[in-house]
């Protein structure tokens, strides 16, 4: 489980589905089930807001994906099923998306039209950070 807060509100990835609560508690929506289309969840983790337009970035992890959900967590778009193995968080910043991959311990820089433009392998000799989860979110804290 993991949760993002942006603009009052607090959205919550669990258990197949987001769900979406005001900053005094009060529910305002969910969505999500088991499965591998739109709008459907097979282990959402990571889950981050894009400032700049209110996006909701979920890392589906076992569907190999990121799904992006409007702010009223209406579907967008998805991308990263070719790419991606098993991301577990995600960080858009003004230029570029940062996805990490657990399964690879794989640092992924998308720029913002979600072309790749590198990967940074954390995994191998010398080199030892195997699944890096909740990276971005101890980065926050730390800058």
């Amino acid at each position: 489980m993991c949760l993002a807060i942006c603009r009052n509100r607090v959205f919550i990835s669990q258990n197949h589905c987001i769900l979406n609560y005001q900053l005094d508690g009060k529910f305002i929506s969910r969505v999500g089930v088991p499965g591998d289309g739109e709008l459907e969840f097979k282990d959402p983790w990571g889950i981050t807001i894009d400032k700049s337009n209110g996006d909701v970035y979920i890392c589906d992890v076992s569907n190999n994906r990121i799904q992006i959900l409007s702010e009223n967590l209406h579907y967008k778009s998805q991308y990263g099923k070719d790419i991606l193995t098993e991301p577990v968080d995600i960080l858009p910043t003004r230029d570029n998306i940062f996805i990490l991959d657990g399964s690879y311990s794989c640092l992924h820089i998308f720029n913002k039209d979600l072309v790749l433009q590198k990967n940074i392998i954390y995994r191998g000799e010398g080199q030892q950070v195997i699944y890096p989860w909740f990276f971005f979110q101890f980065a926050l804290i730390i800058f």
